[in-house]
């Protein structure tokens, strides 16, 4: 029941919707730290150990990292707003968690679409190298990134709109909630597709090449796990979405447990969208027994992870490695700055 002279929901619904956003914090905060040692410590390896370090790597895990801790922020400033700024009482703490400043929700918001798109951006820019600068190859991909961007910008533009009315029409809500899952989607498949395409060719070449099998299987579990880690994410997040999408349909009542979804699903998806990409880089520069091996090949093709690539002799021959880290400097590169 609700406390006397309330017309508020019942007590039980809103010391949950309390306890979900003050938990989902807790993890985001956790998450966080651990994010940090990763995004440090991937940081100096790439820049101690790579022989020829891309400014593009770097400059996209650290933004994504920087904006997760402007992420970080929102978040902790959104506590400060509920339990100190309106903590009189129980009913104020929970009135006040669901109308955070806009300005605000909505700059929490972009920072999760442009973490998104930021690790969608560099998954296919490795993708594009490992398929030796192919625009062909990856052009699913970059359609459904493109896709993923449009929607995400008609849901921003619409969350505006619907925030300047006090009681806004059922259609805008379904269109606000409609365009973020379908962002989500986008993004999932976007993920699914290219990791499917890396996938795909260093098992093709794990073939050709029988005696680094056991080296070419290390690199696919790395793209594999950290590409289902992230995808995972983002397709919880998407059914989140959906689910709010339908009680809108329907005027349904929210529940306590799609309010938990939506505060664990942002908690986990903010982080792991920073540290899949960003632990895939350091994973990569660790794998010193395919460097060992792949050092000793004299005829290399594109099939990099760190954006050089050989042209192809003029004979035709052509022998598929993978170069995974250091000998860069060897290569006659056609560079990517």
């Amino acid at each position: 029941m609700s406390s006397p002279g309330s017309i508020g929901p019942p007590v039980s619904f809103q010391q949950a919707v309390i306890k979900d956003g003050l938990n989902s914090t807790m993890l985001f905060t956790f998450l966080m730290g651990v994010y940090t040692n990763i995004y440090i410590g991937t940081l100096y390896l790439y820049l101690t150990r790579r022989a020829a370090q891309r400014s593009v790597i770097v400059l996209t895990i650290t933004t994504i990292y920087l904006l997760s801790v402007v992420q970080l922020g929102l978040q902790w400033y959104f506590l400060v707003w509920s339990f100190i700024n309106h903590g009189d009482t129980k009913e104020s703490i929970f009135i006040s968690s669901l109308s955070v400043p806009q300005p605000l929700a909505m700059a929490s918001v972009v920072v999760t679409f442009v973490t998104i798109t930021l690790s969608d951006g560099l998954l296919i820019w490795r993708c594009f190298h490992v398929w030796n600068r192919s625009l062909s190859v990856i052009s699913l991909s970059l359609f459904l990134a493109l896709a993923e961007i449009a929607l995400f910008i008609a849901s921003l533009i619409t969350q505006k709109e619907v925030e300047k009315q006090e009681s806004p029409p059922l259609n805008k809500l379904k269109i606000m909630n409609g365009t973020q899952a379908g962002g989500y989607l986008a993004s999932f498949l976007t993920t699914l597709v290219t990791t499917g395409l890396i996938a795909y060719k260093i098992y093709s070449v794990s073939n050709e090449d029988k005696a680094a099998r056991g080296n070419f299987k290390h690199i696919l579990d790395i793209f594999v796990q950290s590409g289902v880690i992230y995808a995972l994410a983002l397709l919880v997040t998407a059914c989140e979405s959906l689910k709010l999408l339908t009680l809108v349909s329907t005027n349904g009542v929210t529940s306590t447990q799609l309010f938990g979804l939506q505060s664990y699903s942002s908690a986990l998806l903010g982080p792991i969208a920073g540290i899949a990409p960003t632990g895939m880089v350091a994973r990569v520069v660790l794998a010193p027994a395919a460097n060992a091996h792949l050092s000793t090949n004299h005829h290399l093709s594109g099939l990099q992870f760190h954006g050089n690539s050989t042209r192809q002799s003029e004979s035709g021959m052509r022998t598929d490695t993978i170069l995974v880290m250091g000998q860069e400097n060897n290569l006659n590169a056609e560079g990517e700055k």
